[in-house]
């Protein structure tokens, strides 16, 4: 019943619980609500939303990995999982910042040990695990690596999280 994206056991969960709803409504309240209606609303809805988020989606990559040599960059993940390998990233004389976007999906955020960085991390509705296993479930969160100095080079990464989940492995 599921297919490679998810889409089949999302459509068929969504459509059960509006019928069941529906039913329910109708036998306890006498309320007729137009299931299908509603539903077929909705999925045109999600479809019109699937094709926004993944224009805006950036980069596209097939095992769901980005591997990033170096320089600053923004890197999205928007309904779907996906890793952001920084461990080959190398900070020579100046600072280097990374933005981290995690829309109703679930992320993986590698850095390198050596390398110090400053994480900020701003939740609403999703976590995000730190290294030091602290999580954030909501609001700002900020972590730094052990190597981390105020005022030396380091790697910042800006990293906000929507509805999904971060977790960040040094």
């Amino acid at each position: 019943m599921s297919s490679k994206h998810g889409f089949s056991g999302f459509f068929w969960g969504v459509f059960l619980v509006l019928f069941g709803a529906g039913i329910i409504l109708k036998a306890v309240y006498h309320i007729n609500v137009p299931v299908f209606k509603i539903f077929f609303g909705l999925l045109v809805i999600a479809f019109g939303l699937k094709i926004l988020l993944s224009g805006m989606a950036g980069r596209r990559h097939p095992k769901g990995g980005v591997a990033a040599g170096a320089g600053e960059g923004e890197y999205n993940v928007m309904l779907g999982k996906g890793t952001i390998d920084l461990r080959h990233l190398e900070i020579a004389e100046a600072s280097c910042r990374v933005e981290v976007n995690v829309l109703a999906g679930a992320a993986a955020l590698r850095l390198n040990p050596d390398v110090p960085a400053k994480i900020r991390a701003g939740v609403a509705f999703g976590s995000a695990r730190m290294g030091d296993r602290s999580n954030a479930a909501f609001g700002t969160s900020l972590y730094v690596t052990k190597g981390f100095r105020e005022g030396e080079p380091h790697l910042a990464v800006d990293a906000n999280i929507v509805l999904g989940s971060l977790e960040i492995t040094d």
